[in-house]
C-alpha cells in the first residue's frame, strides 16, 4: 500500500510507535499516554492493531500472539516524525479556538502532523519545500490589507491589549497602549480590528543532536493588516506585511529547519 497521507487514532499511533521502537514526536508531548490505566491501555492499544490491519495500514500478524507489521508507507512517516531532524511547531489561536501543526523534515523528506479533530492525528508527506510553504500561507491566510504602522511594545501588553480587543474593550486597549508609551497606537488597534488571529512559529533543528537550536516568530492578522515580529521573552517589534512578504518569510523558516 503506498500513501501520502494517513489518517490515525491517538491509540493507533501510539501503536504503531511501539511497534517501531520509535521515540515520542513533539507533537504527542512529552505524556501521551496519560488517562489510561495499564490494563485499560493495554486494550485500547489491541482495539488499534485490529484497525490498523482493517484498514490496510498494517500486515496481520504470522501468528495470534504476534502483533501486526505497519506498512512501509505508513512506517516512513512516523519515523519522519519520531526522529525529526528539524521541526516547525505552529500555534494558531482565533478568539477561543486553539490549533497546532507539526512540520517535520528527515533525511530530505518533510511531513505535516495535524490534529483534524481532538485525539485524531493526521500525517501527510510534503512534496517539498515549496509544498510546505503553500500549505503555511494558505493556512495563515493573510489579506493585502490597508497600510498599517510597525509597533514595538511590551510583550505581557500586547499580549493584554489583544484580549481586550477580542472582548470588545476598545478603550482599554488603547489605555494600555498609550501607558506603554506605544507610538501610533490609534492606527495600530484600527488596523487589527475586533478578532485578530494569533500565530506563534517555534523553528528548531539539530533535534537529534545533544543541544538543539532553535528560534521563533509571531503573525498577528487583523482586520485590515498583517504583522511579523521575532518572538521575544520581553519586547516585540510587529512590522506590517502582505501575503509575498510573509510568503517569503515562512519560506525561508521552512529552508532553515532543513538547513
Amino acid at each position: 500500500m503506498h500513501t501520502d497521507a494517513v489518517q490515525l487514532s491517538h491509540e493507533e499511533l501510539l501503536l504503531v510507535l511501539g511497534l517501531l521502537k520509535l521515540p515520542t514526536p513533539l507533537a504527542l508531548g512529552p505524556r501521551p499516554a496519560d488517562g489510561y490505566q495499564a490494563l485499560g491501555l493495554g486494550a485500547a492499544l489491541g482495539a488499534a492493531g485490529a484497525s490498523l490491519v482493517a484498514r490496510e495500514l498494517a500486515s496481520p500478524p504470522a501468528r495470534d500472539e504476534l502483533p501486526p507489521d505497519p506498512v512501509p508507507a505508513l512506517a516512513a512517516l512516523a519515523r519522519a516524525v519520531a526522529l525529526a531532524e528539524g521541526c516547525l511547531f505552529l500555534a494558531e489561536r482565533r478568539g477561543a479556538e486553539r490549533r497546532t501543526a507539526h512540520l517535520s523534515t528527515y533525511s530530505g523528506t518533510l511531513v505535516l502532523h495535524t490534529c483534524p479533530v481532538p485525539r485524531i492525528h493526521r500525517l501527510a508527506r510534503l512534496a517539498d519545500r515549496k509544498a510546505a510553504t503553500a500549505w503555511l500561507s494558505t493556512h495563515i491566510a493573510t489579506a493585502e490589507g490597508a497600510a498599517a504602522p510597525t509597533v514595538r511594545a511590551p510583550v505581557a501588553t500586547l499580549a493584554s491589549v489583544l484580549e481586550a480587543l477580542e472582548a470588545g474593550q476598545v478603550a482599554a486597549a488603547q489605555a494600555q497602549l498609550e501607558a506603554a508609551e506605544v507610538a501610533a497606537s490609534s492606527d495600530f488597534i484600527a488596523a487589527v480590528g475586533p478578532q485578530p488571529s494569533r500565530f506563534v512559529l517555534a523553528a528548531m533543528r539539530r533535534l537529534q543532536e545533544a543541544v538543539p537550536v532553535g528560534r521563533a516568530s509571531i503573525v498577528l492578522c487583523g482586520s485590515h493588516a498583517t504583522w511579523w515580529g521575532a518572538s521575544d521573552p520581553d519586547l516585540v517589534e510587529l512590522r506590517p506585511l502582505g501575503p509575498a512578504a510573509l510568503q517569503a518569510e515562512l519560506d525561508e523558516l521552512v529552508g532553515w529547519i532543513q538547513g
